[in-house]
Order: C-alpha cells, then sequence, then structure tokens
C-alpha cells in the first residue's frame, strides 16, 4: 500500500454485525485502492467484534481494528483521529451505510485538484426493506456564498465527506463528547476554517433508513425523538451539543477576524440553534425545553448581542437557502430580542 496521499475511513462500530460487513465490502469495492479502514468496535455486546476480525484476516493490508469499552460515538472518533496513524485525508462512516464505487476516487479528485480542506458529495436516503430511493441532499442545492467571498455548504453530517488530516489537526477540531447531535458543531467549525469546500455534484453516499417502521414512524422522526430520549435520562450523560457550540464561537472568533467572518459565523450558529428550537422541539420535554432556551439566551447575549443587525437574519439574504429555514432563523430571533424563546419554541413544537 502506497503511503502517500493514503485515505483513512474511520467507522465506529456498535451492535453493527448485521450491517458492518455490507460497509466494509462497498469500499472494499472502491476504484481508488490507496486507503485503509481504521473501524473501532465501540464495546458491542452482539457479533461485531468477531466480524470485524474475519474480515480483518481476509484484508490485513486494508483494515485496522481496535476494541475498547463503550465510549460513544465522539469518544470512538476522536481515538481515531488521536491515537491512530492516519494519511493525508481522513473520512467517517457510519456502520451501517455505503459508498459506492467511486465514492473515494471523486472526493480524492475533488480535493485535490481544487487544493481545497474538505471536499463534499450528496447523499441518498433508501429503505432498507424495498431499497426504494426516497430523498437526495445535493450539496450544490445547499452552498450558499456569503458576502465575505466564501461559500458554504450546509451539510451537517460529517460522512459524504473528505477532509484533510492535517486541516483538522492544526485547527485542533475534534467531537464534542458526552452530547448528542455532534455533527453539527463539527461541521459548522470545518465549514468555517476551511480555506476551500470542493463539491462532488453527485449522489456518491448511501444512508440506510426505514422509510416507514414497525412503529408508523420514519427513521429520521424515530432518530430524533431516541436522541431526546437520551437526553431525557435522569441517569444519561448525554446533552445537547451545547460545549461544541461554543467551541465553534471560540476557535472561529480569533482575535483577527474580519466584520464580515464573524457575520457569517454568527449567522450559522444562530441558525444551527433555531433548528434545535423548531426541529428539534416537537421531540422535547418541559425540562429540556426550558434548558435549551435558557442556552440560546445566554449564548446569545454573551456572544451576539447584535444579532438583530446581521445581514443575513433578514428573509430575503439568502435566497438558495429553503424560506421556511430562513423565517424560522427570522422568527427565531425576533423570540430571543422580546424574551419568549420558550414560548416560540413550544408553539412550533405543536405546528411541526
Amino acid at each position: 500500500m502506497q503511503t502517500e496521499d493514503l485515505v483513512s475511513i474511520i467507522i465506529p462500530a456498535y451492535n453493527a454485525e448485521k450491517t458492518l460487513g455490507e460497509t466494509i465490502d462497498s469500499l472494499i469495492g472502491q476504484t481508488f485502492q490507496n486507503f485503509q479502514i481504521v473501524v473501532i468496535d465501540d464495546g458491542s455486546k452482539d457479533g461485531t467484534l468477531a466480524l470485524i476480525k474475519s474480515y480483518a484476516e481476509k484484508y490485513p493490508e486494508k483494515i485496522k481494528w481496535y476494541t475498547q469499552e463503550n465510549r460513544g460515538l465522539s469518544a470512538t472518533r476522536n481515538r481515531a483521529l488521536d491515537e491512530v496513524d492516519l494519511g493525508n485525508y481522513v473520512c467517517f462512516m457510519d456502520a451501517d451505510d455505503q459508498a459506492k464505487p467511486d465514492y473515494l476516487q471523486k472526493l480524492y479528485e475533488a480535493i485535490r485538484s481544487s487544493d481545497a480542506d474538505i471536499a463534499v458529495t450528496g447523499y441518498e436516503k433508501y429503505d432498507v426493506l424495498t431499497g426504494e430511493v426516497f430523498y437526495r441532499h445535493n450539496p450544490k442545492t445547499w452552498t450558499v456564498q456569503f458576502d465575505n467571498g466564501k461559500d458554504y455548504v450546509f451539510q451537517y453530517s460529517v460522512w459524504a465527506k473528505l477532509y484533510r488530516t492535517d486541516f483538522l489537526n492544526s485547527n485542533h477540531i475534534r467531537f464534542g463528547v458526552g452530547e448528542v447531535l455532534e455533527d453539527g458543531p463539527f461541521s459548522i467549525e470545518t465549514n468555517l476554517l476551511a480555506k476551500k469546500v470542493a463539491i462532488v455534484d453527485e449522489y456518491l453516499y448511501r444512508y440506510r433508513a426505514n422509510r416507514i417502521s414497525s412503529s408508523g414512524k420514519s427513521k429520521s422522526s424515530e432518530t430524533s425523538s431516541s436522541v431526546m430520549g437520551m437526553v431525557r435520562k435522569k441517569n444519561s450523560k448525554a446533552r445537547l451539543p451545547y460545549n461544541g457550540i461554543l467551541s465553534v464561537i471560540r476557535d472561529v472568533r480569533k482575535p483577527d477576524i474580519t466584520q464580515k467572518d464573524d457575520q457569517v459565523m454568527e449567522y450559522c450558529v444562530i441558525k444551527a440553534l433555531a433548528g434545535y428550537c423548531t426541529n428539534m422541539g416537537k421531540y422535547m420535554d418541559k425540562t429540556t425545553r426550558k434548558e435549551l432556551c435558557g442556552y440560546c439566551d445566554r449564548t446569545i447575549r454573551e456572544y451576539f448581542p447584535k444579532v438583530r443587525k446581521n445581514p443575513y437574519v433578514r428573509i430575503g439574504k439568502l435566497k438558495k437557502l429553503p424560506k421556511t429555514h430562513r423565517i424560522a432563523v427570522k422568527l427565531f430571533v425576533c423570540a430571543y430580542s422580546v424574551k419568549m424563546l420558550y414560548p416560540f419554541s413550544l408553539l412550533v413544537s405543536k405546528v411541526l
């Protein structure tokens, strides 16, 4: 295996014996072959570790494997970033998804040819029972050019992307441990700090989903509900990504940051907070909602006291974003201004 321009694929695996094989198979068959798979068994209680060992025996030059007591998704990804000898480029995969055969090839060519820090491709969600693709996310459609001249891709997942390893390390970008929805802050920070983001206008990543489960809910609904369930458990250490958001603000807001760059950062963080209060709001109990709204109020008051003057908050400014998103951000800022975040979140949760 060549060492130059090696791509490392990090896969945390927890109780994934039924799906991990398909994930690894989709990588073994890639047209771009200069890669290594870094798979970490995160204290699985099923046959995941045995499956990993069998694949490692079959493909010893391709697979590095590790095992540990259960530490969670973020800590497992961070372990790979901190302790494993990685290649020049790194990407993340979930243990139940797949990559199309030219996934690595096209991401690699895009990041190299454009001298970018990140390359992003589209993804498709498919029904695990029928194979039907029922949703496609195109990063080109969700790319906005701000007034500072930089493109920003609103795609909060960390998969379907390729990162320069030294970009992540030099900026000390890691995942928030003990928090849920940790992909959001990580993606916001990487987008803001990247000198350039390359876009592959195709759907090369496949996200496994149960479109309609036995409970009658979509996987996205069940996932959101289960995330909030983790947060609500009294004995749970899981929290919404409060520390992750604060890290974005502190890491990006350097002493020499320009006003235009600061306004972009402010908007991206505010948009994420608005999303937590609206989209996730329908799954919250009273205690969690009060905690979130209090956090949003304190964060805006301390870091973004002049948010109402941010030009991107205007509904007519970022026309490439869905109008519902632009309206949600505007209403969120207005609710903050009149100290009505909790009623706003509660009302939206009843409407959605």
